[in-house]
């Protein structure tokens, strides 16, 4: 029997959510300044701004949570 267009579209969220995260980590070692390179596990499960560091990048910066926190 073939699939319902239900679990087709979660198929290709999925899917899509699982290439962006291959994608990134790619994008990732490419950028290495230091040659160290992770896999997708590093990148889901250590702290981004560690990584970022250990690979010799800047994390990308943004206004800090603790200004919105104090409004």
């Amino acid at each position: 029997m073939g699939e319902s267009l239900k679990e087709k579209m979660e198929r290709a969220l999925t899917d899509g959510f699982e290439k962006a995260q291959e994608d990134k980590v790619r994008e990732l070692n490419r950028l290495s300044q230091t040659g160290k390179r992770i896999s997708r596990r590093d990148y889901n499960t250590r702290n981004l701004a560690e990584l970022y560091s250990e690979l010799g990048l800047a994390y990308p910066a943004g206004v800090p949570l603790t200004e919105f926190q104090s409004n």
